[in-house]
């Protein structure tokens, strides 16, 4: 079921959390290239974790990232985690909830796209997503029905989990 009516809400720049057991949420990046620069490499940090009802410490859901409708690749997020509190969450959050995620980095470059700067997780350069001064930057966040491990898809923002 989508439920696209929430982001048509102002209020949505202040969600601390979203969540989401399938489907995508995408961003808009903004590109601050100069006329005539070249874009070298992107790093991209986010917290994240897998969905699941209340929480699950082990419960691995398969997370593809794209830029501009190109496939970067996929990372397996563990969990949904909830053990403890996370150090930013309000104090209303629910203790039964997923509390914080892992803080994790994908950049992309000429080499490829890795994420936390050792696992390379596709061949997809910084020079195939064709990024120039012109460009929008589209970033989307995937957990698709049909893969191995449709864990679904949490993410931090700021005054949440574990990482502003």
């Amino acid at each position: 079921m989508e439920e696209n009516r929430y982001f048509t809400f102002p209020e949505r720049f202040e969600a601390g959390i979203l969540w989401f057991g399938s489907g995508y949420i995408e961003y808009n990046i903004p590109n601050h290239l100069k006329a005539g620069q070249t874009l070298s490499e992107m790093q991209i940090s986010f917290e994240i974790c897998s969905e699941c009802p209340e929480y699950n410490e082990d419960y691995p859901s398969d997370i593809y990232f794209s830029i501009n409708g190109k496939l970067l690749g996929f990372w397996v997020s563990p969990g949904d985690f909830g053990a403890r509190k996370g150090y930013l969450n309000p104090q209303w959050w629910p203790g039964r909830l997923n509390q914080y995620g892992l803080l994790k980095t994908l950049i992309v470059n000429s080499e490829g796209t890795f994420i936390d700067g050792g696992s390379r997780i596709s061949g997809t350069t910084i020079e195939d997503l064709a990024i120039d001064y012109f460009s929008t930057i589209t970033f989307r966040f995937e957990v698709a029905k049909d893969t191995a491990n449709c864990g679904g898809c949490t993410l931090f923002g700021k005054d949440s989990g574990d990482h502003n």
